[in-house]
């Protein structure tokens, strides 16, 4: 009987501790979700791990060179597919620009060739770093010894205010210009509030609820997940457009 597998415990506390996601700290648009999908396999998460402990492991990383060395490499390149929670994003930062008519084909060439990369505008954070296939599954449990992982409830309690906070250090450093933070669920304000102190201002977008506030020079938006279901392509658009009008 094979021993069951399991992921290097050091690697994998500094992994949790220290990465934060892709992009550029300078990037004007920060987007803050709150896990990646995927992890499916054991396979899946070890090579996220030595990816990134053999790129040096940086607290941002580039998504294209990072995705493709992990096998990711389907949603960059001139075959590149469209990725749902992204082509949303770049809605919002595109509409926030200016461009009202971005259509798909555009907003699949800025995914393929400019969000999240190394000295673009854009910065995609994410809470927890473990990929999960949803939010319904964990498996981590099962290749970790580390008993913060036995379960989502019990790696959220230990991990996320930590990283709230660091995130929160970050953009008072880096004071971008809008950060976008992917969820309204009420489980994650305490997390929202850690990250920013902005008082909120309930609005709608396409008949969706979303909030604004801002902090100094940043503008804040809660929003729905660009993933969630029923929410339509012109919430996010319209989003861009609130941006773009309370800036400065």
């Amino acid at each position: 009987m094979q021993p069951p597998k399991r992921l290097d415990g050091e690697l994998l506390e500094a992994y949790m501790q220290s990465f934060f996601g892709y992009g550029s700290l300078s990037g004007a648009y920060w987007m803050i979700g709150i896990e990646e999908r995927g992890g499916d396999t054991f396979e899946d998460v070890d090579a996220r791990l030595r990816n990134w402990d053999y790129r040096g492991r940086l607290e941002l990383e580039d998504v294209c060179g990072f995705a493709e060395q992990v096998g990711q490499g389907q949603w960059f390149g001139p075959e590149a597919r469209p990725q749902r929670t992204w082509g949303n994003f770049i809605r919002v930062i595109l509409s926030a620009e200016g461009i009202d008519d971005a259509n798909d084909k555009k907003i699949l060439q800025y995914q393929s060739e400019e969000f999240g990369r190394f000295g673009g505008e854009t910065c995609l954070m994410i809470l927890m770093p473990l990929p999960s296939q949803s939010s319904n599954c964990w498996s981590h449990a099962n290749w970790s010894a580390l008993p913060h992982l036995e379960g989502r409830k019990a790696c959220m309690k230990y991990y996320a205010e930590r990283r709230a906070r660091r995130i929160k250090e970050l953009v008072n450093k880096c004071g971008p210009m809008a950060v976008f933070l992917a969820t309204m669920q009420d489980k994650y304000r305490p997390l929202w509030e850690i990250i920013t102190s902005a008082e909120f201002e309930p609005l709608e977008s396409a008949g969706k609820p979303f909030e604004f506030g801002r902090q100094g020079g940043t503008v804040f938006v809660v929003a729905h997940h660009p993933a969630a279901r029923g929410v339509p392509k012109e919430y996010f658009r319209e989003i861009g457009k609130c941006i773009a009008q309370r800036e400065g």
